[in-house]
């Protein structure tokens, strides 16, 4: 055989054999990311019309559950949140959700002390779970802005492989082999987009004494008005929200705190957005509603969702 068709046929197995390892290494993740993936298969490639679209990190996710806001507003409302996402990635999530679907009538945006720190975060908390979704143009450019994607590994998926840390490896194998424990654990749900968050509440309520700041980056606060103008430009109403913590513990371990808030409120009034801020609601003080300082356990989830909900029907009248 020629030397050279030898080498092509090589190179031909090579390519063709990484990428089979590649899509059922993929599959696994997914299988694992099952909240995820069905998440993001609803938000970046779906055309389902909702009338409200929850946006924000975990403290969405796990805070807000459609059932109970639906039954209040008879409106049909999603939850966006996505774990560890700040500023930049909640602008990414409604500009790619844009993409396919109607605009919402409304978008509630929680946005949390950390949200605006663009220098210390990175610019998307999971970046490999978007991978999957290059099809919507924007979470392409996103990812090539962020340089973690290019034109090589764009059309040779298996080159992705090395953006996969033992994290990932290990999340393959639990999808895979079917390991109990996945996203959704057992007993746990997904409704719309919301992920519940045990139905156990704390136990003790001592709280280490750490101080940080959150650097209130100019960056981030140029991310906030692009979403202020999109929702602008399409006719959203537009809500700001502050999620509930238990007994204000994560607000006692940032120094700017009181900086934060001010510069929320200061751009809601600007821009005639209603800020809810449920920060001191009697169940933040409460154990048995939080499965820690900053995530509310199912129950916890349930009553918030109707209290946020009656709130957000004031506006609607």
């Amino acid at each position: 055989m020629n030397p050279l068709k030898r080498i092509f046929i090589v190179l031909i197995v090579v390519v063709v054999s990484a990428t089979l390892c590649y899509i059922f290494f993929n599959r696994g993740v997914r299988l694992y990311k099952n909240h995820t993936t069905q998440k993001f298969d609803e938000l970046f490639l779906n055309k389902t019309s909702f009338d409200l679209l929850f946006i924000g990190s975990s403290r969405t996710q796990h805070s807000i559950n459609p059932k109970f806001v639906d039954s209040v507003l008879h409106l049909n409302s999603y939850n966006a949140g996505i774990s560890g996402a700040n500023m930049n990635e909640f602008l990414l999530v409604l500009r790619a959700y844009l993409v396919h679907h109607p605009p919402p009538k409304y978008v509630v945006l929680t946005i949390d002390l950390h949200s605006f720190d663009l220098k210390s975060g990175t610019p998307l908390a999971n970046y490999t779970d978007y991978f999957n979704y290059i099809s919507n143009p924007v979470i392409a450019d996103e990812l090539i802005k962020d340089g973690y994607l290019n034109k090589w590994n764009k059309i040779i998926p298996f080159l992705r492989f090395t953006d996969n840390d033992d994290y990932t490896r290990g999340n393959f194998l639990k999808g895979i082999f079917n390991y109990r424990k996945k996203e959704i654990s057992n007993g746990e749900f997904q409704y719309k987009g919301y992920l519940s968050n045990s139905t156990i509440g704390m136990v003790s309520d001592t709280i280490a004494n750490r101080l940080a700041t959150f650097f209130l980056s100019n960056i981030g606060i140029e991310k906030l008005y692009d979403i202020i103008n999109i929702c602008k430009n399409n006719n959203i109403k537009l809500f700001f929200t502050y999620a509930p913590e238990y007994k204000h513990c994560i607000q006692n371990q940032i120094k700017n705190t009181p900086e934060v808030f001010a510069l929320i409120t200061t751009i809601a009034n600007k821009n005639q957005i209603p800020f809810l801020k449920h920060d001191t609601l009697a169940m933040c003080s409460d154990m048995k509603y939080f499965s820690n300082i900053r995530h509310l356990t199912t129950q916890g989830a349930n009553i918030y969702s109707e209290i946020l909900a009656n709130q957000i029907k004031l506006y609607l009248k």
